[in-house]
C-alpha cells in the first residue's frame, strides 16, 4: 500500500515549485567522466549563465530553447537538466536525438545513465523490469525517453513526444531529393502536443548552417557582464583581448610570454581585466536580448569560450594566434570557441582597393548646387544606423554624412541639418516602431526589400497597426534588393555611373559596407548565377542599396522629370505641433515614373 500510495502522490501530487537549475542542485551529482572540470553535486555558481535558458523552460510561454555556444561550456549539461527534471518531476515523452545512431548510444553509457544511476529521484522512476530499460530505449514509470540518430529517418518518423532535445544539429543531414531534413522531421514529432518544447543546442558551422539559422530566428541573447572596475555591463569580445607585449621586434609571437601579458581590456573604460575577476563578474550578469524573436515563444542564447572560468585569456588568445596558419584551422576557432559561424568569402581586397579610389577629399562641405539630399536608416534594437547622399539629376551621387544613433530622434536632426528632402527607414525589422514613426513625421517613408517583386520598384500602401492612426495607411516602398546591389557593384567597378565617398569613413563603416560578397556560382545547365553572400555586419551596406532605390522612388519629384499622377509625399519637415498629420486616403496614392 505505501507503493501504492507513493505512486499516487508522485503522479497527482502538486508539482514541484523549483525551476530546473534549482532542481538539479538539489538532486544532481555528477561523476568525472560527466563533469571533469566539477565532479560532485551539480553547481551553477561557476557558470551561472546557465539558469535562465534552464529557467525558461518551465516558462508556459516558451517553447523552443536554442543555444548556440562554444565547446566546452556546458551546453550539453544545460538542455540536458530539463529533460531529467521531466523524467522526475513532470514527466512527458521525450526525444534526443544525436548526430548518429552511434553517436546516441554512447552519450547514453557515458553521460545519460551514469546520472539516472547517481540520482534518487531518476533512480526511483526505472522501471521494476530491466527488459523496459533498454540502451536507447528507457520506459521510465511515468513516461518513456528515446535516444535517437538523426541518420534514421525511419526512427524520427515512428515516435511523437512532447519534449525534444536534439544535441549538435549542424552535424544532422539536410534535406535531400526525396525528403526534408532531420531537423524538420524531428520538429514534427511534437505538432500534436500543445505543451511541445524544444530544445536545440550546436557550435555553428557557417552561416548557413542550421544552429545559426534556429539562433537568427529567436532574440538573439548575449551575456553581459560588469566590469569589475568601472562597473560598466557589455558582452566579451575577441577584439578586446590584449596581448601584444607578446609580439617579438620582428613581428613574430613569442607562445611562451602569451599567458603572463594576456588581459581584457573593458570596453567602456578600458579598465584591465583578469581571470580571477570572471567568476564575480558572471554572478552578476544578466542575458540581454539584442532583437525581437520572429517566432513566439523562442527564445535563443549565444555564448563565447571568453565566458568559462575554466578557460583562461590567455587560452583563447594563443588559440587563436595559433588558427590564424591554415583556413581549416581558423574555422575551427571561429566556430568552437567565438560560436560563430565562418565565413567562406573572407576579406577581399579588391574591394578595398575599389573603395579607397572612391574616396576623395574634393567633396562639398553641403549639398552641391543643383543635387537634392536624401537620409536612409536601419533600425536595430539599441540604435539606427543612417547615412546621407545628395543625388544629382543624372543619378550622380555623393556621400554627405554617415553614422550610428541612439534613437531617431537624433537621426531626424541629422537629416534637417542637410536639409534631406526624404527619409526612408528600412521596416523589415521593427516595423511597427517603424510605422509609428513615418505616420507622425512628413516625409519619412518605410521601404522593405522583396526579392519577389515583378518590378524593381513599387509604391504600396501598409496598415498602421498601433497608435493614434491605428487602421489608417501609409505610403511605404517595396524594391528588389538585388537589382539595385548590381547596380552599385558596377559603379564601384567604374563601369556605372559616378559614386563618391567620404575621405574619412570610420573603420566600421568601411567593414559594413564590404559585409556583402558578390559570388559567381554555376547552375545545374550551366547557366551563371548571382548571388549576394552575407559574410558579416552590413547595416551601412543595406542604408547604400535603399539609397539608390529611395532615389529612383522620389527622382520624378525632385527633378520635375515626370509629373506624379496624384499628390506627391510631403518632404520631410519637423511637425508644428504633436498633432499627427492627416492620413492619405486610399486612392491617393503617388505611383511615380515606375
Amino acid at each position: 500500500m505505501s507503493e501504492i500510495a507513493e505512486i499516487f502522490g508522485r503522479v497527482f501530487g502538486p508539482k514541484p515549485k523549483v525551476n530546473v537549475w534549482q532542481w538539479a542542485e538539489k538532486n544532481l551529482v555528477l561523476s568525472e567522466r560527466v563533469s571533469p572540470n566539477y565532479p560532485g553535486p551539480y553547481r551553477t555558481e561557476h557558470c551561472p549563465y546557465v539558469r535562465e535558458p534552464q529557467e525558461a523552460f518551465t516558462d508556459p510561454t516558451i517553447s523552443t530553447i536554442v543555444l548556440c555556444w562554444s565547446s566546452r561550456s556546458s551546453k550539453t549539461e544545460t538542455l540536458l537538466n530539463p529533460v531529467r527534471y521531466t523524467v522526475a518531476a513532470d514527466p512527458q515523452a521525450t526525444i534526443v536525438v544525436m548526430p548518429s545512431k552511434d553517436f546516441a548510444k554512447d552519450f547514453a553509457i557515458t553521460r545519460w545513465r551514469p546520472v539516472v544511476d547517481d540520482c534518487e529521484a531518476l533512480a526511483r522512476e526505472k522501471p521494476d523490469n530491466p527488459n523496459m530499460y533498454k540502451l536507447t530505449e528507457m520506459h521510465f514509470k511515468r513516461c518513456t525517453v528515446w535516444m535517437l540518430g538523426s541518420n534514421s529517418p525511419a526512427n524520427l518518423k515512428s515516435r511523437g513526444a512532447t519534449v525534444l532535445y536534439g544535441d549538435e544539429i549542424d552535424a544532422w543531414p539536410e534535406r535531400s531529393k526525396k525528403e526534408t531534413g532531420a531537423l524538420e522531421q524531428a520538429l514534427e514529432r511534437t505538432k500534436d502536443r500543445w505543451n511541445k518544447k524544444h530544445l536545440l543546442s550546436s557550435t555553428p558551422t557557417i552561416e548557413n548552417g542550421q544552429i545559426w539559422r534556429e539562433f537568427q530566428l529567436g532574440d538573439c541573447r548575449y551575456y553581459e557582464v560588469p566590469c569589475p572596475k568601472c562597473g560598466k555591463f557589455q558582452t566579451l569580445k575577441l577584439k578586446n583581448l590584449e596581448f601584444d607585449k607578446a609580439r617579438r621586434k620582428d613581428g613574430s609571437w613569442d607562445m611562451l610570454k602569451i599567458r603572463e601579458v594576456t588581459w581584457y581590456k573593458c570596453e567602456v573604460n578600458g579598465c584591465r581585466i583578469q581571470d580571477a575577476d570572471k567568476g564575480e563578474m558572471l554572478l552578476k550578469g544578466k542575458w540581454v536580448a539584442t532583437r525581437e524573436s520572429q517566432e513566439y515563444g523562442r527564445r535563443s542564447y549565444h555564448l563565447n569560450s571568453l565566458y568559462p572560468v575554466w578557460i583562461a585569456f590567455h587560452q583563447v588568445a594563443a588559440m587563436f594566434l595559433q588558427s590564424k596558419t591554415t583556413k581549416e584551422q581558423l574555422q575551427r576557432f571561429v566556430n568552437s570557441w567565438l560560436a560563430e559561424p565562418f565565413y567562406e568569402y573572407g576579406d577581399n581586397k579588391e574591394e578595398e582597393d575599389r573603395l579607397k579610389k572612391l574616396q576623395t577629399e574634393d567633396l562639398p562641405e553641403g549639398v552641391p548646387d543643383g543635387h537634392a539630399a536624401i537620409l536612409t536608416a536601419d533600425v536595430q534594437m539599441h540604435g539606427v544606423y543612417w547615412s546621407a547622399f545628395a543625388w544629382g539629376p543624372g543619378r550622380e551621387c555623393i556621400q554627405l554624412d554617415h553614422g550610428y544613433a541612439p534613437a531617431l530622434e537624433e537621426v531626424e536632426q541629422m537629416g534637417l541639418k542637410w536639409g534631406c528632402k526624404y527619409a526612408f527607414i528600412d521596416s523589415k525589422y521593427r516595423q511597427q516602431l517603424v510605422v509609428g514613426w513615418c505616420s507622425t513625421h512628413p516625409g519619412w517613408i518605410p521601404a522593405a526589400g522583396a526579392a519577389g517583386l515583378m518590378t524593381s520598384l513599387r509604391w504600396a500602401m501598409i496598415p498602421i497597426d498601433a497608435g493614434i492612426m491605428k487602421g489608417r495607411e501609409i505610403r511605404a516602398i517595396r524594391f528588389r534588393p538585388d537589382e539595385f546591389k548590381e547596380e552599385i557593384h558596377k559603379r564601384m567597378k567604374g563601369d556605372g555611373l559616378p559614386i563618391q565617398f567620404l575621405k574619412k569613413l570610420s573603420a566600421d563603416y568601411k567593414k559594413q559596407l564590404l559585409g556583402e560578397r558578390r559570388v559567381e556560382r554555376r547552375g545545374t545547365r550551366g547557366r551563371t548565377m548571382i548571388e549576394w553572400v552575407k559574410v558579416g555586419a552590413n547595416h551601412y551596406w543595406d542604408n547604400l542599396v535603399l539609397q539608390f532605390a529611395a532615389f529612383e522612388a522620389v527622382r520624378p519629384i525632385l527633378f520635375e522629370i515626370q509629373a506624379p499622377r496624384d499628390e506627391k509625399p510631403p518632404p520631410m519637415a519637423k511637425p508644428e505641433d504633436d498633432r499627427p498629420p492627416a492620413a492619405p486616403e486610399r486612392d491617393d496614392v503617388w505611383g511615380g515614373e515606375r
